[in-house]
């Protein structure tokens, strides 16, 4: 029996969620995805989670309610656990300066949210591809 790839998206727009989740089924990887709201509650279950039952990787987005992608990020570069998240930041937007500081809080890319389906779907595929790849950084 093949593993499915864990994985985790935070993402308050319920239209974007949508279409991540139907993205996802057009992929030729297992999966099982997790999908919370805003960052706090992302922090909140990767905090209380063990580190065996963390996703395989986590799609954060950037701007989100109460704590956004980059307070997220920071608050993950400062917990020495949490380092060794795999996190994918999606936005439509990257305003001057921020994928330097998200990539020195941790994070492996950073993917502006394509207009199209079909790009999406590549983009989440070459992304899990490569975590499959490197599993054995995670746990």
């Amino acid at each position: 029996m093949t593993k499915s790839t864990s994985i985790l998206l935070a993402e308050d727009d319920p239209d974007d969620c949508f279409i991540f989740q139907e993205a996802l089924c057009e992929i030729p990887i297992a999966t099982s995805l997790t999908i919370i709201h805003d960052g706090v509650e992302l922090l909140h279950l990767l905090e209380y989670k063990e580190s065996e039952n963390w996703p395989s990787i986590l799609f954060l987005d950037l701007n989100m309610p109460r704590l956004n992608g980059m307070e997220c990020m920071e608050a993950i570069s400062k917990n020495e656990k949490l380092q060794l998240l795999k996190v994918i930041i999606l936005s439509t937007a990257f305003p001057p300066g921020v994928v330097d500081q998200l990539l020195q809080f941790g994070a492996r890319q950073c993917i502006k949210k394509p207009g199209d389906f079909n790009t999406l779907v590549a983009l989440i595929n070459d992304a899990l591809a490569i975590t499959e790849e490197n599993q054995e950084v995670i746990f």
